[in-house]
């Protein structure tokens, strides 16, 4: 990867983990998710880094893993990325709140549709997060661009 582009992945990385998510801009929404759909093996090295600075706040860090744990569940990816974001997720889990957890509750009444926002004990909004972003992984976007994605597989699988 170059130097470069391992330089905007790092600095979309820690936009998106600066402010509560209800306050993510379009762009920075959009950077963070076509980074990891489509760039998902360097990005993965950017959120490492930046989940392993030991003065990062466990908010940042869980505002992080919340934006890969669902954008990872998208179609987008292959299932060979997505198993490795499931995994990348996993290693991180023991930043997720317990179930008894003043944030649990409190973001159960902030995101009561949005389970994996109370996984990570998210107490801002996240409601319309995803909205800002689901043009970016269409297939339609996917062609027009040339970019990797897990549809020809999921249509093969269908057929097959």
């Amino acid at each position: 990867m170059s130097d470069n582009l391992h330089s905007v992945f790092d600095k979309v990385v820690v936009e998106v983990s600066k402010a509560p998510l209800d306050h993510l801009d379009q762009d920075a929404a959009t950077r963070f998710a076509v980074a990891l759909w489509y760039f998902s093996d360097a990005m993965t090295e950017s959120l490492e880094q930046r989940l392993q600075h030991p003065g990062l706040a466990p908010v940042r860090k869980r505002r992080l893993l919340y934006l890969v744990d669902r954008l990872r569940r998208f179609p987008v990816l292959t299932p060979e990325k997505a198993a490795v974001m499931k995994s990348f997720v996993n290693q991180w889990r023991c930043l997720a709140t317990t179930a008894d957890s003043l944030a649990v509750r409190t973001a159960e009444k902030v995101n009561r549709y949005d389970k994996v926002a109370v996984t990570w004990g998210l107490t801002e909004d996240v409601s319309g997060l995803m909205s800002k972003v689901l043009e970016y992984q269409t297939r339609h976007f996917v062609d027009a661009h040339a970019l990797p994605s897990g549809y020809s597989e999921l249509c093969s699988r269908k057929t097959a």
